[in-house]
């Protein structure tokens, strides 16, 4: 995944969750095994929804390409939940 924004408005309705629900339905039927993202852990909110996602950090870093002096931290979602990269 590599980005994701929901209008203000409609924050709060579950359309965040119903968009990584339906990444997740996309890589299990495209027989993928892990789905990565890169998140800022300094960025507690989505850094504790993609953790309620069944996300989970490893220990990879990057500079954040819009921004390099900023680092993001990478995180991976399997579907067996196993915790490796």
């Amino acid at each position: 995944m590599i980005g994701m924004w929901v209008e203000p408005q409609a924050r709060g309705a579950g359309i965040a969750e119903r968009l990584v629900e339906a990444v997740k339905a996309r890589a299990r039927q495209q027989g993928r095994d892990r789905i990565f993202l890169d998140v800022s852990p300094d960025n507690g909110r989505a850094a504790g929804f993609y953790l309620k996602q069944g996300f989970v950090f490893i220990d990879e870093w990057e500079p954040l390409a819009s921004h390099p002096h900023l680092r993001v931290q990478t995180m991976v979602w399997t579907p067996d939940g196993r915790m490796s990269a």
